[in-house]
């Protein structure tokens, strides 16, 4: 098959649209960099319940959509009615969270810092991998060796620490720089990043990367310009607006942004899921227009996303709430919940009555049954963020008790780095 170099309609419309798009993106965040200061100055270290919050709305939907997402392992994405939800669920919930982790990493600098990076998020990468590699031994009853870089290994969600580590990694080089060169730059390296790196290299370089911009803009922002967004927005609007957009993709079936398109920050430009049964891809030639075009599908994405994260961080409520505890102990939920939608909630829906149930549901107004089972999620992150699962689960999750091992006591620590 050769590689046609005929732009198509699409390719045309992609390229206008990434002409003044892309402009104004990169003018619309350099000015709000210029509102807030830019990096030159650290939030307050007390927690915000409103981030807070926002983390557990955050975490709430990540947990809806790996418990609604079961059956697209089996039957096309664009025949389940929950399909376009998770693919709008999907434009903010990651992005959002990166954007919130720039946010929270505004302080780093320090070397007592950077031993809470290594303890906090390093720690809990090895535990959650160790764990998930000796369940797949003992499932399979076979062991492959243990690949702590490679972040897909098994099963797991990992990578999001990986990335997480990497970029407070570069947060002193990104601080440093100018404002107009960092943010073209970071959208410029997550627009690329899918035809240099593939979604097999290690440390997830490819996600990193992808949602590197979010992290940055995040970076940027300090906690006060995050709470004057929220005070002088209004919230039944904001929340209008995501209602709205949700009906749209639900009755539009808006294919562009379905997971696994072209542009998806989760996966490279190699390749694209093809629309039958389950989670299998068709490889792309790295050539022709559609090829050097698919980095303007990933564009949209990001323009997309942007006002969706404002609606959803307009829309949730800054005061204390059920939300708050959730969100204090996201980590818990996000690295505990797959165990149990992998390990105990899909083994039985999938086998239930001999496979007879996901039948059921997945013909005509069965469908219907996944709205209360996606609302597990709110039982599993209630039941993860517990003072009992925090308690048993904190040697692991937040091992703090590596750090009198790795490192000299924090308080002998210099309080920044350098002269």
């Amino acid at each position: 098959m050769l590689c046609s170099w005929s732009p198509a309609a699409d390719d045309v419309g992609l390229a206008v649209t990434s002409v003044v798009v892309l402009p104004t993106t990169v003018v619309l965040c350099s000015r709000w960099y210029s509102l807030s200061g830019g990096c030159a100055a650290a939030s307050s270290p007390l927690r915000s319940a409103l981030i807070d919050n926002l983390k557990g709305v955050l975490i709430l939907t990540i947990v809806w959509g790996h418990v609604v997402a079961i059956p697209t392992l089996i039957v096309p994405q664009e025949a389940f009615f929950w399909g376009p939800a998770l693919a709008w669920s999907s434009l903010f919930h990651m992005p959002a969270f990166s954007f919130l982790s720039g946010l929270c990493s505004r302080s780093l600098g320090s070397p007592a810092s950077y031993a809470n990076l290594f303890c906090l998020v390093l720690g809990p990468y090895v535990a959650s991998k160790l764990l998930w590699w000796l369940d797949f031994c003992f499932r399979q009853g076979l062991c492959v060796p243990l690949n702590l870089f490679d972040t897909y290994q098994v099963a797991g969600l990992e990578w999001y620490l990986a990335c997480l580590f990497t970029w407070r990694l570069l947060t002193p080089v990104l601080r440093a720089m100018r404002w107009h060169v960092m943010l073209p730059l970071v959208v410029v390296i997550g627009l690329a990043a899918g035809h240099w790196i593939g979604n097999t290299q290690v440390w997830a370089l490819q996600r990193c990367f992808a949602f590197l911009p979010f992290f940055a803009v995040g970076l940027c922002v300090r906690r006060e310009d995050l709470e004057l967004w929220h005070a002088s927005r209004d919230p039944v609007l904001c929340l209008v607006l995501l209602t709205t957009t949700l009906v749209v993709m639900m009755g539009g079936r808006v294919s562009a942004f379905d997971l696994g398109r072209v542009g998806d920050w989760n996966f490279d430009y190699s390749a694209v899921r093809l629309d039958n049964a389950g989670w299998q891809w068709a490889a792309r030639l790295p050539c022709g227009v559609d090829y050097w075009m698919s980095s303007c599908h990933r564009l949209l994405r990001y323009c997309a996303a942007a006002p969706l994260i404002g609606c959803v961080i307009a829309a949730t409520p800054s005061h204390p709430c059920w939300l708050t505890k959730i969100g204090s102990r996201s980590m818990f939920v996000y690295l505990v919940h797959p165990w149990v939608v992998d390990v105990l909630l899909r083994p039985l829906l999938c086998e239930l009555d001999h496979g007879r149930f996901l039948g059921l549901t997945l013909a005509g107004r069965g469908q219907l049954l996944w709205l209360p089972i996606g609302l597990s999620a709110l039982v599993i992150a209630a039941l993860l963020s517990s003072d009992v699962v925090v308690r048993a689960l904190s040697p692991a999750v937040q091992p703090r008790w590596l750090q009198p091992l790795f490192f000299k006591p924090l308080e002998s620590l210099p309080a920044k780095v350098g002269p």
